[in-house]
C-alpha cells in the first residue's frame, strides 16, 4: 500500500518565513470495543510505541491495563501512557489490512505509529524524492479481535 506524504506549513529556521515540509502521515482506522475512528497518524520510526490519545478511550470503549500504567521518554521529557489493546486498519484503493495491537494512550493530540503495534508488522519504505510511503504486511500481525462496529 502506497501513501502520499502529507504536506505541513512549518516556519523556516529564520522563524519568519513558512515553507511546507512533507510528513509520512497515514490514514488509520482504529477499532474498539464499542465504536471506531478514523485518525490520521505520523509514522515514526524513533517512536517505540504506538500512541493514541486519550480522547479516543471513551468513544472506543477501550479498557486500559490495571497498573498505572508507565512512563516514556519523549523529545518533550517523561509522558504517562496507559496501555491497552485495539484493532488498527489501513485501508488503500480496495486493499486492507487489520491488525490487533497493544497501543499507549497518552495526553497529546497526534496519532503517533511507532515499532511496537506498527513498524513490528509492516516492512516501510520511505521514499523522500516521491514524497511517499509503501507498507507491506509481512505475515507477524495478529488477528483483529475487535468486531467491526
Amino acid at each position: 500500500m502506497r501513501f502520499p506524504y502529507q504536506g505541513y506549513p512549518v516556519r523556516g529556521p529564520d522563524g519568519a518565513h513558512l515553507t511546507l515540509l512533507y510528513r509520512p502521515v497515514i490514514p488509520v482506522r482504529i477499532i474498539g470495543p464499542a465504536g471506531d475512528a478514523l485518525a490520521y497518524g505520523l509514522v515514526d520510526t524513533g517512536a517505540d510505541d504506538t500512541l493514541i490519545p486519550d480522547r479516543f478511550l471513551g468513544p472506543l470503549g477501550v479498557r486500559v491495563a490495571s497498573g498505572g500504567g508507565a512512563t516514556i521518554g519523549s523529545v518533550g521529557g517523561a509522558v504517562p501512557v496507559r496501555y491497552g489493546t485495539v484493532d488498527l486498519e489501513l485501508r488503500r484503493r480496495g486493499r486492507s489490512h487489520c491488525w490487533s495491537a497493544l497501543v499507549g494512550f497518552y495526553a497529546g493530540n497526534r496519532v503517533i505509529l511507532g515499532h511496537t503495534g506498527f513498524l513490528e508488522y509492516v516492512t516501510a519504505s520511505f521514499n523522500g524524492q516521491r514524497r511517499s510511503l509503501t507498507l507491506t504486511p509481512n505475515g507477524t500481525a495478529p488477528p483483529p479481535t475487535m468486531s467491526s462496529p
